[in-house]
């Protein structure tokens, strides 16, 4: 029989083995995790900078949790101008379907990247501009579609500096909303 020790350090659980991956998860992601990239072995192999990204998006759903913003519908999803994969992946979650993850080809990081730099985010990174996306939601349907696609390139590229560079942004923007002041009345004192 073997015996495995598990020391808990918030916010990951540690194993002999290694990490078990990311705790502290709203409840509404516990059934998608490992499409996440929260468990192991992923959460390790994606790196130090991917468990950072993912560390600081926790705040920011959090933030957007306690804001209340309506959950997005299927038609506000499909008028979004996210990758289709994500659309289609966030469709899936919306109506409680099942999804196809072979549609998700070698270029979506290429998808990916031409989305994230068309946003313009460079220039006018503002949290209201931020805020006024429609993917800036809580839930299976919102920001957390951002962490699948950058899991998703992730696991094509690897640390390529497109991504790294992305990854970095993004969670940037994670620490904006996570502060707005909006949002603030709900997690400033």
């Amino acid at each position: 029989m073997r015996v495995q020790y598990i020391f808990l350090l918030s916010p990951s659980i540690l194993t002999i083995d290694g990490s078990a991956g990311l705790a502290g998860i709203p409840p509404v992601f516990s059934a998608i995790r490992g499409d996440l990239g929260f468990l192991h072995p992923e959460w390790d192999q994606l790196g130090k900078d991917w468990q950072g990204f993912v560390r600081k998006w926790l705040p920011a759903e959090m933030a957007l949790t306690k804001a209340g913003r309506s959950i997005m519908e299927v038609q506000e999803l499909q008028e979004t101008d996210l990758p289709a994969a994500l659309k289609t992946w966030g469709t899936a979650q919306i109506t409680k379907a099942s999804f196809d993850f072979s549609i998700v080809t070698e270029e979506f990081g290429k998808e990916m990247l031409s989305w994230w730099d068309g946003l313009g985010l460079k220039q006018d990174g503002g949290v209201d501009r931020i805020l006024s996306f429609p993917w800036c939601r809580n839930g299976t349907a919102g920001i957390v579609m951002l962490v699948l696609g950058m899991r998703w390139w992730g696991e094509q590229a690897g640390s390529e500096k497109k991504w790294l560079r992305v990854l970095k942004e993004i969670t940037g923007m994670w620490d904006l909303i996570a502060a707005a002041p909006p949002l603030c009345v709900f997690l400033c004192f």
